[in-house]
């Protein structure tokens, strides 16, 4: 009986090390779960305006859940076609971003690029946004403008990944699609 009162002791305690183990291993390859750096990114509502309009406004917000005060910074990235981007509900809330460095491989030409301008406004559309500094519990609602500037990739599917990073490295992200339509096939 003891012999089995020790090896359920001793296996008891292996788990529990694991467990230890695998938290901190978590940790260190960027699960940081410090409550003072979380927040929470998604998009509230798409553009309703036709793909084939030039300006598309996106309705985004940015809740700081942490336990201080904590500026986030926004930015955008041209990235490639992934089927999960198509199940526009689930990209909808933002992900833990897992390495934040921009992968060139990601990136189009500077052409490509510079076919659709994206922007962010305040809720008003009246002042442009890189940074925005929440207190705890604060939610803002901002806009992401995507504008057509020229006529590279008419006919295209661009899929944007809209970013939020907070001072402590921790970054989410959300996809949006953008079709670029063809004006000239209006009615067909």
């Amino acid at each position: 009986m003891k012999h089995i009162n020790t090896l359920a002791f001793n296996v008891l305690f292996t788990c529990i090390l694991t467990l230890n183990l695998n938290a901190q291993v978590n940790k260190l390859k960027g699960g940081n779960f410090d409550a003072a750096n979380s927040f929470e990114l998604e998009i509230i509502s798409y553009s309703d305006q036709p793909d084939f309009s030039l300006e598309h406004y996106h309705i985004l917000s940015l809740k700081n859940t942490g336990s201080k005060q904590t500026s986030y910074n926004l930015s955008s990235e041209v990235t490639n076609y992934n089927e999960a981007y198509e199940n526009v509900v689930e990209n909808q809330h933002g992900k833990q971003d897992n390495n934040t460095a921009i992968d060139a491989n990601k990136m189009n030409t500077k052409e490509e690029a510079n076919s659709i301008e994206v922007s962010f406004v305040d809720g008003t559309k009246t002042k442009h946004l890189n940074t925005i500094t929440l207190n705890p519990n604060e939610t803002e609602k901002f806009y992401v403008k995507m504008k057509r500037v020229n006529n590279s990739e008419v006919g295209k599917t661009k899929f944007f990944k809209i970013s939020a990073q907070n001072t402590g490295l921790n970054s989410k992200s959300v996809i949006i699609k953008n079709v670029i339509a063809n004006q000239n096939n209006l009615g067909n």
